[in-house]
């Protein structure tokens, strides 16, 4: 029983507690906290310098980096039907563009909501492309290394050690990922992340700092069965390593999915000696004829100290004399030892009890059932044969992700409704694995995927055949993979990173305030359609992609009907005041059936005929019972 604290509520410690919970990375090798660190994260304009930082894991630009995980964008996702696969139904995501402005677009709707994070990023091994982000624009910096602003080559850069920031390069890459990654998972979420032995310490320390070291779970041997050969090769490389992190370890629960081995455990094989637990040392009696099997506490527990069998025990001479034997704990280090389980645990489990004569006597056994925990080295060679049978044998990709390796990750760490997100999906090996544990359990789980647009290589077999990027290889491999299954959600709602669809809200105009619907003027990008306004209102507003929608037509334009009248946007070129008419009769009708919690209503101030009308439409809903922060317009 603990004591009962004399002190008030400390709340100076529960500030402190809790930003050393959200803030894992202020935290200095002694455990203190940085206030300079803290400053900098809290102040995007705060002036720190690389020659400032204290003692731990330090990189140059590091605080550039730092700082660019802590920046807003004004980017957008745009829908692509075309692209998309039974866009109605599916909750699935698969968003092409760079994952770090994609992350921070999507951060309103899913912050707080992914169950499991899987990341297979570039090894760094002086052959792979690390995206050079700018610190500056990154948005625009996107656009143009994807080449859709200017035609001057390809959108990334091979990270070679000639290049004299090998490692600066990726570090500067890695880090404001996976800070933003950890705001994503659920409490409970834990992040799986793979990596080889040239960037792993590297990788640890850089998760110890964002996850904090507490958070750490383990490090996962992976034997992938790679065979090396010729004169160069001193050590084959036969492991690659699996980083494993939760957002909160005093959370996390991975679920036993090993049988554990069936073979016979001895019931003696316990941890303590029976001084420990007094009640755990009674004899098991045996028949070998009848094999019946009492047990009897035929000990006396005051003498346990003296560690002398014959001393404490005291046969049963009834049962000795109709045939049984008795069988007890013996002793250890000299000690007397007892039974792995308490003596109504014995009776409750008598089935499993298996006796066998040995050379040294009767032993008592047990049938070991159920799950255990996973081991930390795992056996799984590289997917490249799974993948090629899915496409008839045409390899476009050398070394992807065993499918069956993430089955396994997605069965350990999920349950049958989450949500998984992969930010470097590269061959969507996550989201071909995730349909098929839900097809296994019948299970709901959702995948968001991220990849950037890479180009094909030139000559390249996936260039011949039409693919021009990764994520048209991946996107025509998930749907293959949906073929081969019959049950559960195998669509997939496919967007496009771009930049923002309102004039005003240009990443040269925005600052931290960015995303509150409150401008007006006819500001809609040229070319952009209802669909992408609607899909950057629903981000900016923090609702999920997959809410269903329901387009309304109306005089002039169209009313999106979002959730049930959780969000209605109203878009067009011609809309007249009575378009508030329609919003407020759904809204009653869906509080009338119990179906509405909240409800906003965004307009887009160029849909209306004119300004009378919009001012005369709101008046009506305000009347209606919508109040101002219900009401806007961009």
């Amino acid at each position: 029983m603990n004591e009962l604290s004399k002190y008030s509520v400390d709340l100076q410690q529960q500030m402190i507690d809790r930003l050393r919970r959200d803030f894992p990375e202020i935290l200095n090798i002694n455990g203190e906290i940085d206030f300079e660190i803290l400053r900098t994260l809290l102040n995007s304009r705060a002036v720190l310098q690389d020659d400032d930082m204290r003692f731990g894991f330090n990189w140059p630009q590091k605080m550039e980096a730092m700082k660019l995980a802590q920046s807003v964008t004004t980017a957008t996702i745009r829908p692509n039907k075309a692209k998309s696969v039974n866009w109605d139904e599916t909750g699935n995501i698969y968003v092409e563009g760079d994952n770090l402005e994609t992350l921070k677009v999507l951060q309103r709707s899913y912050a707080g909501k992914i169950k499991l994070i899987y990341l297979d990023p570039p090894y760094n091994t002086g052959h792979d492309f690390v995206y050079q982000d700018d610190f500056e624009d990154s948005v625009d910096n996107y656009l143009k290394q994807t080449g859709q602003i200017d035609e001057e080559g390809r959108p990334y850069k091979t990270n070679t050690e000639e290049g004299g920031r090998f490692h600066t390069n990726w570090l500067n890459m890695m880090y404001p990922r996976l800070r933003l990654a950890r705001n994503f998972l659920t409490d409970d979420g834990v992040l799986f992340i793979s990596i080889g032995e040239r960037e792993l310490n590297n990788l640890t320390f850089m998760l110890n700092e964002i996850f904090g070291e507490n958070n750490f779970v383990s490090q996962i041997s992976l034997i992938t069965g790679a065979n090396q050969s010729g004169d160069g090769v001193n050590i084959q490389k036969n492991l690659e390593y699996i980083l494993v992190y939760a957002k909160d370890a005093n959370e996390l629960h991975l679920n036993k999915i090993d049988p554990v081995d069936e073979t016979l455990r001895n019931l003696n094989d316990a941890p303590t000696p029976l001084s420990t637990r007094l009640d755990m040392g009674y004899s098991i009696y045996y028949n070998p004829g009848t094999e019946e099997i009492i047990p009897v506490m035929d000990y006396d527990k005051s003498l346990v100290g003296t560690n002398d069998e014959e001393l404490v025990y005291t046969d049963d001479s009834g049962l000795i004399s109709r045939g049984f034997v008795p069988i007890r704990p013996g002793k250890r280090n000299g000690e007397l030892h007892r039974w792995r389980w308490g003596f109504d645990t014995f009776k409750e489990r008598l089935d499993e009890v298996v006796i066998t004569n040995t050379k040294n006597g009767y032993k008592a056994s047990f049938k070991q059932t159920g799950f255990s925990s996973p081991k930390n080295y795992w056996n799984y060679t590289v997917g490249t044969k799974q993948v090629k049978e899915l496409f008839g044998g045409k390899q476009y990709f050398d070394y992807p992700k065993n499918t069956k390796l993430l089955e396994y990750i997605i069965k350990l760490a999920t349950n049958q409704d989450s949500l998984v997100m992969d930010f470097f999906s590269g061959s969507g090996t996550t989201a071909d694995a995730l349909m098929r544990v839900n097809e296994s359990d019948l299970g709901q789980r959702r995948f968001i995927m991220v990849q950037l647009p890479e180009k094909t290589p030139d000559g390249s077999k996936a260039l011949e055949d039409g693919y021009a990027t990764i994520p048209q290889i991946a996107q025509k491999r998930i749907r293959l993979a949906a073929d081969q299954l019959s049950y559960g959600d195998r669509g997939f709602k496919v967007f496009e990173l771009d930049s923002t669809n309102i004039q005003s809200w240009e990443a040269k105009e925005a600052g931290p305030e960015q995303g509150f619907l409150s401008f007006s003027a006819n500001n809609i990008v040229e070319g952009r359609t209802d669909d992408d306004v609607l899909f950057e209102v629903m981000v900016k507003k923090g609702l999920d992609l997959a809410l269903p929608v329901r387009k309304v037509d109306v005089d002039g334009g169209v009313i999106f009907d979002v959730a049930m009248g959780a969000l209605f946007v109203i878009s067009g070129n011609g809309v007249n005041r009575f378009v508030s008419e329609t919003i407020v009769k759904k809204r009653d009708d869906y509080s009338a059936r119990g179906l509405l919690v909240t409800s906003n209503v965004v307009f887009v101030d160029e849909a209306f005929i004119s300004t009378e009308d919009k001012l005369n439409a709101i008046a009506r809903l305000k009347d209606a019972g919508f109040d101002d922060d219900e009401i806007e317009s961009i």
